[in-house]
């Protein structure tokens, strides 16, 4: 006869295996519902060019050279070798087709919600309901401040470093819960890998020691805190090291300094900012792919009552988590885990022009979810009387939330189609954005549509009057369409702003060897090539000259001089 006990342990392993299985098969499947239209988007200009369809080495895909360049470039201010050998991986899978590199995200999205859902399966405390986690993991996977981490083909690094921190996590939880040497080198493994792809999570050791608070339960006497101090050094040194490398990769041109922006404005962006990330999460409403710095031209400055309101927000929902933390741990731990992963990008160290970043909320946001989720668990339970009504009303706010999710990160999803449609958006949510009416204007000029886009790059340097690149890309347009007289005046204009500025030196002389005016277009090229010797346009332009005026040998040797340097460019 059947042995019963051997029976119901089969029937119990069965069901919590199917405890696992529907809820990650439901995750994918909705998942790549929602992102399917990205298999069909095209790369947008913004950083995508950089990234992939202009950069040489990437389209090179693997070889010594590319590899090599990859482990040591600081291009686009970052230092991250993985995210350039991942977007070399897709050259050689898919070639320059945008849709295999989106299909890559994709997948790499639904499996940072796989290992989302599995992580807090493993960490939670014993005895737990599943469906907390799986509604983490929905929201994670389905809200719409992630889409653009997912159909940004240059965000590559967002996906690519958080599925080798969440493996971290994994390990770490894995170490946490059954010891193992070999779990901690894998966890610290990932970790340094993860840091390769982007350097977000070098709060990864503040994060398991929240982990080690709540679910796992290690905080339990003094000493015991202690060693679990010393058994985060390691990871503590990845992320001072990961630190230093991208201060130097981003100092060059990225990080704003003190003098020019004071530490009181970056406060004052931080604590905004924070609110407007919660604000977003409870009603993802105008999304945009930057949100122009306050002190930007165009923007106007954070006021008084909307930075003490958020510090006022911020404190009062600090208070709140420190006041539960003995009765709902999930509180204080999710809030900082929301508050704590964003210290990277929260603005004291600001790079690049914006106030915040849709992006910057990929990990972080979990911390808010563990609140929503395991509060809702915490109600149901409050009402023991009415525990069948109280999960059932608990569902079906649940599906009311995810539905709304799908339907607005589809929507979102959908701007992200080409690059028109993507700055269409942003100037609909900030018309008053030089940077994006700069490339919307450079977009619609490489589509032909001169008149439309002088109508936005004019725009651009009416809001922003020493703004370099868009007076540039107004001049080059004004050039294309014929306009020769306004664009000579234009770049006249951008070297008075910036005398080292060599694009507009060399398109000067370009345009002042076309009129016949020799020895003026010679004073430009030299000028330009006395900024830097190794513009190969330049000594394109000037070997031109020379060989009108005669000098055979000098312009052989600038001709030769710009083939060398344009190929090696291109290379």
């Amino acid at each position: 006869m059947p042995d019963p006990d051997n029976m119901a342990s089969r029937r119990a392993a069965c069901r919590g295996s199917a405890r696992i299985t529907i809820p990650c098969l439901l995750l994918a499947a909705t998942t790549a519902a929602v992102y399917a239209p990205v298999l069909d988007h095209d790369f947008v200009s913004l950083d995508d060019r950089a990234y992939v369809t202009e950069n040489p080495h990437v389209r090179a895909g693997f070889t010594a050279a590319s590899l090599s360049w990859a482990a040591t470039t600081f291009h686009v201010s970052n230092w991250h070798p993985l995210t350039w050998m991942s977007h070399m991986l897709d050259v050689e899978l898919y070639g320059l087709g945008s849709g295999g590199h989106h299909l890559s995200a994709m997948l790499l999205h639904i499996l940072n919600t796989l290992l989302l859902f599995g992580i807090l399966n493993r960490a939670g405390p014993p005895g737990a309901p599943g469906w907390p986690h799986a509604c983490v993991a929905a929201l994670f996977a389905l809200h719409p401040l992630h889409v653009e981490s997912v159909a940004w083909i240059s965000e590559r690094k967002d996906v690519l470093s958080t599925a080798l921190g969440l493996l971290s996590i994994w390990a770490y939880v894995a170490f946490a819960r059954r010891g193992g040497v070999l779990w901690y080198l894998l966890a610290i493994g990932a970790m340094a890998s993860s840091l390769c792809a982007k350097a977000m999570l070098v709060t990864l050791p503040f994060l398991f020691m929240l982990l080690d608070y709540w679910p796992l339960g290690r905080w339990r006497r003094r000493h015991r805190l202690v060693a679990l101090c010393v058994e985060k050094i390691p990871f503590l040194l990845l992320s001072c090291l990961s630190a230093t490398v991208t201060y130097v990769a981003q100092s060059a041109d990225s990080v704003a300094d003190l003098q020019g922006l004071p530490l009181p404005v970056r406060l004052g962006n931080a604590v905004v900012s924070y609110a407007s990330y919660i604000g977003k999460t409870i009603w993802p409403s105008d999304l945009s792919v930057l949100y122009p710095h306050p002190t930007m031209p165009g923007s106007a400055p954070w006021s008084a009552w909307q930075i003490t309101g958020s510090a006022a927000l911020l404190l009062a929902l600090s208070c709140l988590a420190i006041v539960t933390a003995r009765r709902r741990p999930w509180v204080i731990v999710g809030w900082l885990w929301f508050v704590g992963l964003l210290v990277p990008v929260n603005g004291l160290v600001q790079v690049g022009f914006q106030a915040m970043a849709d992006r910057y909320t990929y990990l972080p946001l979990v911390g808010l979810f563990m609140i929503v989720a395991w509060g809702g668990h915490d109600l149901a339970g409050r009402f023991t009387w009415h525990r069948a009504r109280m999960r059932g009303a608990m569902a079906a706010v649940a599906m009311v939330l995810l539905t709304a999710c799908v339907v607005r990160s589809r929507h979102q999803v959908s701007y992200w189609r080409n690059s028109i449609a993507l700055y269409g958006q942003a100037l609909r949510v900030t018309p008053d954005n030089p940077i994006m009416l700069r490339s919307m204007g450079q977009v619609l000029q490489e589509a032909g549509r001169f008149e439309a886009a002088i109508l936005n790059l004019r725009r651009a340097v009416d809001i922003s009057p020493h703004y370099p690149e868009a007076l540039l890309h107004l001049a080059y347009t004004q050039q294309v369409a014929g306009r020769l007289d306004e664009a000579m005046r234009l770049y006249r204009r951008i070297l008075r702003i910036d005398p080292g500025h060599v694009t507009a030196r060399t398109l000067l002389g370009d345009l002042l060897h076309w009129r016949g005016a020799h020895d003026e277009a010679l004073a430009q090229y030299d000028q330009a090539l006395r900024a830097d010797p190794r513009h190969g346009p330049a000594h394109y332009g000037l070997g031109r000259v020379l060989h009108r005026q005669g000098e055979l040998d000098k312009a052989i040797h600038h001709l030769r001089l710009a083939a060398q340097l344009l190929r090696d460019a291109a290379q």
